[in-house]
């Protein structure tokens, strides 16, 4: 889809009755809503299939004007027509505010670059519950950043305890695998030392010569990565301080940057 189509869809969706104005779009969801309900018998199929379409409309129309608010200043974006297809197919479903949000942000990313989410992202949020990304957003809070790799500082009690991630719902959207290989602390042994981050944050951690290091033992899939950009990660204080705890009773000297 070219740009200047792209541009158009989206700036007229936004526009469209029930979108500009916060009250009137929550009276006319209402109103969906109840002619969704009154039409629930066989003998009134149109009015059903009206309301669907209604309904549909008015989800696209809302994530349009949340997505119109994140496109940069790009003068002529440019989405593939058959991800444009499968887009439209997937978002109209959603009422949820905060999923509507997660498909704004998939359909701005992609305006602004080109590939930036694959068809195989559109599927994997399609198939999200609110929970789910609820779920994915702790798991966000718990990434490290050590040596330029993002490692997941992963046990029972720090990621049950701390953060209540439920690890299976992810591994079975195909966001996260669990590999101990992932997890080895990987400065030579003659550089046994290097930065670590968390949110911004930097130490200088150094590891003794005796000891093999283990930081966790899940990696975030190339799935992952591509979703994992649309939560609003936060950091965790408890988290945080007890990960630095852990390693500390292990040997390891950390030092702030």
């Amino acid at each position: 889809m070219g740009g200047k189509a792209l541009k158009r869809l989206i700036e007229l969706t936004a526009s469209a009755t029930g979108v500009t104005a916060r009250g009137i779009r929550l009276d006319a969801k209402a109103k969906r809503d109840a002619r969704l309900l009154a039409a629930q018998t066989d003998s009134d199929i149109a009015d059903i299939q009206a309301g669907i379409k209604e309904f549909r409309e008015g989800n696209l129309c809302s994530i349009a004007s949340k997505a119109l608010a994140l496109v940069e200043n790009v003068e002529d974006p440019v989405v593939d027509p058959d991800w444009m297809i499968q887009w439209l197919d997937k978002a109209q479903d959603v009422s949820d505010d905060d999923m509507q949000t997660l498909w704004a942000k998939i359909l701005a990313g992609e305006a602004n670059t080109k590939g930036r989410f694959s068809k195989w992202a559109l599927h994997a949020v399609s198939m999200m519950s609110k929970d789910d990304a609820e779920n994915l957003a702790r798991f966000a809070s718990c990434q490290w950043e050590i040596e330029r790799r993002r490692v997941v500082y992963w046990t029972e009690d720090v990621m049950r305890q701390t953060l209540q991630v439920n690890e299976r719902q992810l591994e079975l959207l195909g966001f996260i695998k669990f590999e101990s290989s992932f997890a080895s602390f990987t400065l030579k042994v003659s550089r046994r030392s290097g930065h670590v981050s968390y949110f911004g944050e930097s130490f200088l951690m150094t590891v003794p010569e005796s000891l093999d290091l283990v930081l966790g033992d899940a990696s975030l899939t190339l799935l992952g990565e591509e979703i994992m950009s649309l939560c609003d990660a936060q950091p965790n204080r408890k988290y945080k301080e007890l990960c630095l705890s852990k390693w500390k009773e292990l040997g390891v000297d950390l030092a702030p940057r």
